[in-house]
């Protein structure tokens, strides 16, 4: 009699504890923290992605590497802590501006991505010799220390339409600091008006954003990039460049190679340096690959990275757009 008793609250303490146990983990799971973590990432097949009208045939593929991102809560921090791939960065370290958190930060790669695509279309087109006009601007935020959101469109500040960050500069220079100026823009199809107050930083008039042009252009042929949700940064706007250029030319630069890469791309074509090497470095380590461009100016950190890990990894280190074509016109690998 007494076994059979001890069986049953056995079982329901087994039952009860193993519950207790599912809320802790979803109670620590719904606690957010002011942290993101960085893990190992992989490669995207840009070429995949991208589709131009009568566009030529490729025998190789393009792929950018990404790093796996997340927002932490109490449970990923802790596993963070244990997990030497994983990075924990405080959110106050690697925001543009203001109280930011991990949404904002994405909506803001969201709107550098989309830039970076513009600036590989611009390079790749005008390589090719095929047509690329800018139609008009769009000024978006993507940084701010005041009442305005991430991803607000720029209509006019003082009344006065404003198409370039050059324009703003201007009228924020006008005023004294101390004086307000009214900033109208958009958002979800509303238009906002803020009275913001001009302030000094550094010896410059501010008024507390950061502003970036995402212009429509005309183009032809026409382009489709298919974007992934998750996706955002413009650290591979070189690798973009060289899969729309290789559509748009009669020369199969891929010569059927997997060619992965990291950087950003310039409105001179210059390859900007990119943050985030190692877990990318990590994450494409297990990967085969013929050839694997990185930016000039992250070679110190890649050979360090390389050294630290044992990756054995090896990397074109490129300055710019017209440096990784000649590479892979002239190196067979």
């Amino acid at each position: 009699m007494f076994n059979k008793i001890y069986s049953k609250i056995k079982e329901y303490l087994t039952w009860f504890i193993t519950l207790i146990i599912i809320l802790i983990i979803l109670i620590l799971y719904k606690i957010k923290l002011p942290y993101t973590i960085y893990m190992p990432g992989g490669t995207t097949n840009v070429s995949n992605n991208i589709q131009i009208v009568d566009e030529s045939i490729n025998t190789g593929t393009y792929n950018s590497l990404y790093v796996l991102t997340h927002d932490a809560n109490v449970l990923t921090y802790l596993i963070a802590k244990i997990r030497k791939n994983w990075d924990l960065e405080k959110n106050s370290d690697i925001s543009l501006s203001g109280d930011e958190d991990y949404e904002d930060m994405h909506k803001r790669d969201q709107l550098l991505l989309k830039y970076s695509n513009i600036v590989a279309i611009k390079i790749a087109y005008q390589k090719a010799n095929k047509k690329f006009e800018v139609l008009n601007n769009n000024l978006y935020v993507i940084g701010s220390d005041i009442d305005i959101k991430i991803g607000e469109k720029i209509l006019s500040i003082d009344s006065v339409d404003v198409n370039n960050l050059e324009e703003i500069r201007n009228i924020v220079n006008s005023k004294e600091v101390g004086e307000k100026v009214e900033i109208e823009t958009l958002y979800d199809n509303k238009t906002i008006k803020r009275s913001v107050e001009v302030k000094i930083k550094d010896d410059i008039k501010i008024v507390g954003i950061y502003v970036i042009n995402i212009p429509d252009i005309l183009i032809e042929p026409n382009i489709k990039i298919n974007d992934e949700s998750n996706q955002g940064g413009s650290s591979g706007g070189l690798i973009r460049a060289l899969t729309i250029y290789d559509k748009l030319t009669d020369i199969d630069l891929s010569k059927g190679r997997k060619i992965v890469g990291t950087g950003t791309i310039e409105e001179d074509g210059s390859v900007g340096e990119i943050s985030g090497l190692k877990h990318k470095m990590l994450g494409i380590s297990e990967e085969k690959y013929d050839v694997f461009f990185i930016p000039y100016d992250n070679k110190e950190e890649a050979d360090e990275i390389n050294e630290k890990y044992g990756l054995n990894l090896k990397y074109v280190p490129v300055k710019t757009f017209d440096e990784a074509v000649q590479y892979l016109l002239n190196v067979n690998n």
